[in-house]
């Protein structure tokens, strides 16, 4: 996914993962300029940030509001304005999910 923030141009790549233990986590790579693919066709640039989120075992997993946290979490240091600008490009590009009402869980 390509976000633009005036002339930043950052790549952003999700990765969804199911851990041995079941547990789903969402890592979210930043890198600037265009992405250099193996012979797999996988962007093995260097990524200057990165972001990840982990559910706990009681979570429902959502990819939407994991690659949403994820990114958040690799933006977190950059500028204001920037990360304000980014944001914007990711929900153009992003439809907003909606996610089901949460299920109390039984005690």
């Amino acid at each position: 996914m390509r976000l633009m923030a005036g002339d930043t141009v950052l790549m952003a790549h999700f990765n969804h993962r199911r851990g041995d233990n079941g547990v789903w986590s969402t890592v979210c790579r930043l890198h600037e300029g265009r992405c250099k693919p193996d012979d797999a066709g996988r962007c093995i640039e260097y990524c200057a940030r990165i972001g990840s989120t982990r559910c706990s075992k009681r979570d429902i997993f959502y990819k939407a509001l994991g690659r949403k946290i994820a990114l958040e979490r690799a933006l977190m240091h950059l500028p204001r304005m920037t990360r304000k600008l980014l944001w914007l490009s990711y929900w153009a590009q992003t439809p907003v999910a909606k996610l089901p009402k949460a299920v109390p869980h039984a005690a």
